[in-house]
């Protein structure tokens, strides 16, 4: 569950109907609600649904009918009877395999893509090359094209398809904003293929930074109980080591007003440098396959992080990317080079962990942001296209998909 836990629940107000589901405000917002106390599991049975969410008899039944019909829920064994007796309740579950997302990495000259469920299951796993690496957009609608292809004839219904990029992104358009990496700016990204892929069927594609994946892929697994986090990207660019962040607080990822959440660079790092460090260029390309190299730029790091672990609090640090395989050399440094810094200081506390997706942590990121966003609670008034808080993904997208073979 996100940010706001059980308010989360409460009824929006302004709604559109639901594909599936006739009605005004009551039933078509009242279907999200449902969906998202089954996920968090504050409800399982009929009666504790509607006490919980303030429904009536008649509303709940409509809805568990539809969902029931539509096969995203099922029911499970009955729970007790009450002490005044009566029919034991039957107790509801989301069918997590009902519930599938597409995932995206861009990685080099080609791409990672997956079908992720709810469960956190992976169900399909494809790669390939892409024609041009250097240019995203055709990248990412060549991924799409092959993911959501291979998904339809293996009978997994997608409702939206994730995609980690790197760079500054908004989420909202699928515009990548700025890229150090690819060196590009103001790409349209998402929009490329949603052109390209206009069909009744064809599920919307959420373009998202990569390091924010990671952290949408921590928070999906629930394997942690903590909602604030730091994730930690590293990764080779070219010929240096590019460092990203997905930070979240609450339950879910903080993107700033501009999206530049995350976006790092060394206390020693000056506006004439091209790289995120002080260390000289010539000492950092090194860095890859030089242990020493490596250890320096990862004592700059730990020592430029001192003010943003002390200011956010964190209950855990996660280290992907090249730090992935590297925790316990971040630990050793903390507790013998500098253990006397202020780093060491506020670090103590905090956990440093390894991705819990591991190898898949983008990719799996992807997909997880897509689920985690579907689940996510509205903020914001639902625009013409039924979108909430600009979003481009609903609750309609999860029944025209699971529509189509139910």
């Amino acid at each position: 569950m996100g940010a706001n836990g059980k308010a989360a629940l409460l009824p929006h107000r302004k709604t559109r109907g639901v594909n599936g589901f006739s009605g005004g405000a009551g039933k078509s917002e009242n279907v999200g609600r449902v969906m998202r106390a089954l996920n968090a599991g504050y409800a399982e049975t009929r009666s504790e649904l509607a006490g919980l969410l303030g429904l009536d008899k008649s509303t709940m039944t409509y809805i568990i009918g539809r969902l029931l019909e539509m096969g995203v829920i099922e029911e499970a064994e009955q729970g007790e009877a009450s002490r005044r007796g009566g029919r034991k309740p039957v107790r509801l579950a989301i069918r997590n395999d009902r519930i599938l997302a597409g995932g995206i990495e861009l990685v080099g000259t080609g791409y990672n893509a997956i079908v992720l469920d709810n469960a956190g299951t992976v169900r399909l796993r494809i790669s390939d090359d892409v024609p041009d690496a250097r240019d995203p957009a055709a990248s990412l609608s060549t991924a799409y094209t092959a993911l959501t292809d291979a998904a339809a004839a293996e009978d997994l219904p997608l409702f939206a398809v994730g995609a980690a990029v790197s760079g500054i992104v908004d989420p909202r358009s699928g515009r990548l904003i700025r890229s150090d990496a690819l060196e590009l700016s103001d790409v349209e990204l998402a929009n490329v293929t949603r052109a390209e892929h206009t069909g009744a069927g064809a599920p919307p594609l959420i373009v998202e930074n990569d390091a924010n994946c990671g952290a949408w892929g921590e928070l999906h697994t629930r394997e942690h109980t903590g909602a604030d986090f730091v994730y930690a990207l590293a990764r080779y660019t070219g010929e240096y080591l590019g460092i990203g962040f997905g930070v979240a607080i609450d339950g879910t990822i903080y993107y700033g007003r501009r999206f530049r959440t995350g976006e790092f660079a060394s206390a020693w790092s000056t506006r004439s440098r091209v790289t995120q460090f002080g260390i000289p260029r010539e000492q950092l390309v090194r860095a890859e396959s030089d242990p020493t190299v490596f250890r320096a730029v990862v004592a700059e790091f730990l020592r430029s992080l001192a003010p943003v672990l002390a200011l956010l609090d964190p209950e855990r640090f996660v280290l992907g990317g090249v730090f992935r395989d590297r925790v316990a050399t971040v630990s050793e440094l903390l507790a013998t080079d500098l253990r006397d810094s202020y780093t060491a200081l506020v670090a103590e506390q905090i956990p440093f962990h390894a991705p819990i997706w591991g190898a898949d942590e983008l990719v799996a990121g992807a997909a997880s942001m897509a689920i985690e966003k579907l689940f996510a609670a509205p903020r914001a008034a639902i625009d013409e296209n039924g979108n909430r808080n600009g979003d481009p993904i609903s609750w309609e997208h999860l029944f025209a998909a699971v529509g189509v073979s139910a």
